[in-house]
């Protein structure tokens, strides 16, 4: 009997404690559902005549108000405890049937008659004449609690049946993945794929960290993964060929499954408004791999990617994607050429230390927080044409080995390029500068233009220490309303040594 009423205690003990911190939580959710019903009413009433707020004399009822806004906060109540993992399944319905207990009450109290305290509790009290009523009244309550317990033990039956058969497909599609047949391990996404499509939840997530991990494992240097070992006589063009790329069907049906779930839709109604993939809320994290076969991420939506130290072997492609969190490409290393062509950052964006071999591709790019290319390397043109950028842009220490075309680009705010590196031609034409644009300590070695560009009321330039190649001096070009003292900025010089012999 102790043993019973200790359990019971406890009991008690835990749904008051989950109560209370669903209230802490919650709390501003649940005052805007206790808000959200009465004004509904009201304006229920207000459009029907009906007396829902009102007494029959006409008069506002702050008592109705009082309930119905309780009667909100049960049901939101209700919703949190039905989504609650974390309770038991006799936790679930002792608080469903509270919760149930308490609606009852509230309803009972809203649409009857009489003073306080009867009003109350007139759903639970009748005369000696109305027993049959009250019969009636009593199974009703304890049926339609019933019926919600029953509700509740069989979603939670599905649910865990929904997530042990979606556990036994997953681990079959990662022993798939670890086979050493390419064809198999390509099953294997395709199963991995349709395991997070399937049973949605937290399984998309997991099912892209799995895909993720392969491709940062070294998969060439396994031996499953590969033929012989190239000898002194085995070794030929094409055996080596082979000894690289024999993993590489299954990397490409990685990542052609991964941007076609990352790939936005258009609504049919409304063509302009495009809608995330279904794997767009993941977190995409490929550090540190190596990728040796086309990354066409064109058009995709994705919450947060991390390709630090990324190698692309072959061209990317992130053409019209939206990054929806942070991306970051810090000291990836690009040896083809790359587009970013009409990507939009929506939040921190970082290239810090990336390298460029070939032709960069930002044109109309728009970056809507700080961006950082601060040490990065370009090896051919590097176009940010039309590219807007709404806060910080940090050059800082950037080497521009072939031209560098910011024609009609924004910075809103602060464009830092100090001690930068200009090898070729640097192109300013038409661009707009809002705040504070820095150039202290770069080196501009041939053609540098800043005609027509477009200079906000706040606007200052900074040229301290910057170098110019005195064997271009016509190809020099400032507006006239900067402070040049021959030919150039007051606070930069010319360079006079062999730093500038042309090639």
């Amino acid at each position: 009997m102790l043993h019973n009423q200790t359990t019971t205690g406890q009991v008690a003990k835990q749904v008051t404690e989950c109560i209370v911190n669903k209230i802490k939580n919650n709390w501003r959710n649940i005052a805007w559902v206790i808000l959200i019903l009465p004004t509904t009413l009201y304006g229920f009433h207000r459009l029907t005549g009906l007396p829902i707020l009102f007494n029959p004399q006409g008069n506002l009822d702050p008592r109705t108000i009082t309930f119905s806004g309780g009667f909100s906060a049960i049901v939101f109540f209700g919703i949190l405890f039905h989504r609650e993992k974390k309770l038991s399944l006799f936790h679930t319905i002792l608080v469903w049937v509270l919760l149930g207990l308490f609606a009852y009450t509230i309803l009972s109290a809203m649409w009857s008659s009489g003073g306080w305290p009867d009003r109350l509790f007139s759903g639970w009290h009748t005369t000696e004449g109305d027993r049959l009523d009250q019969v009636k009244t009593t199974l009703t309550t304890i049926g339609g609690i019933g019926g919600v317990g029953y509700l509740v033990i069989k979603y939670r039956e599905r649910s865990a049946a929904e997530r042990g058969e979606a556990d036994e497909k997953l681990l079959q599609a990662v022993q798939q993945l670890g086979n050493s047949s390419a064809q198999v391990r390509i099953a294997g996404v395709y199963a991995l794929a349709d395991v997070a499509d399937t049973y949605g939840g937290p399984y998309p997530q997991r099912v892209v960290d799995i895909l993720c991990g392969y491709l940062r494992t070294q998969r060439t240097n396994n031996s499953h993964h590969r033929t012989k070992q190239p000898t002194k006589a085995n070794t030929n063009k094409r055996s080596m060929r082979y000894f690289i790329n024999v993993d590489n069907a299954v990397e490409s049906t990685i990542l052609s499954t991964l941007a076609d779930h990352l790939k936005s839709t258009t609504n049919e109604v409304n063509s302009t408004k495009n809608h995330p993939g279904p794997w767009s809320h993941c977190i995409i994290d490929l550090s540190g791999a190596r990728l040796t076969e086309f990354v066409n991420f064109s058009g995709v939506t994705i919450e947060k990617m991390n390709c630090q130290e990324v190698m692309f072997e072959r061209t990317p492609s992130f053409h019209g994607t939206t990054f929806v969190g942070e991306a970051t490409f810090r000291e990836a290393i690009f040896p083809q050429n790359t587009s970013f062509r009409n990507t939009i950052f929506q939040q921190r964006a970082t290239f810090r230390g990336a390298i460029f071999r070939k032709y960069a591709n930002f044109s109309e790019a728009t970056f809507m927080k700080n961006v950082s290319f601060r040490g990065a390397s370009f090896g051919q043109a590097a176009t940010f044409h039309s590219c807007t950028f709404v806060q910080q842009a940090h050059y800082i220490g950037t080497t521009f080995k072939n031209d560098a075309k910011f024609v009609r680009a924004t910075f809103t705010l602060d464009g830092n390029f100090d001690n930068a590196t200009f090898m070729q031609h640097a192109h300013f034409h038409g661009a707009t500068f809002g705040k504070t644009s820095s150039f202290s300590k770069t080196i501009f070695k041939r053609n540098v233009t800043f005609l027509d560009i477009t200079i906000k009321k706040q606007a200052r330039f900074i040229f301290r220490q910057a170098k110019f190649n005195p064997n271009y001096r016509k190809r020099i070009q400032f507006p006239s309303s900067f402070a040049l003292i021959d030919g150039i900025p007051e606070e930069a010089q010319w360079e006079r040594d062999n730093e500038f012999v042309t090639t």
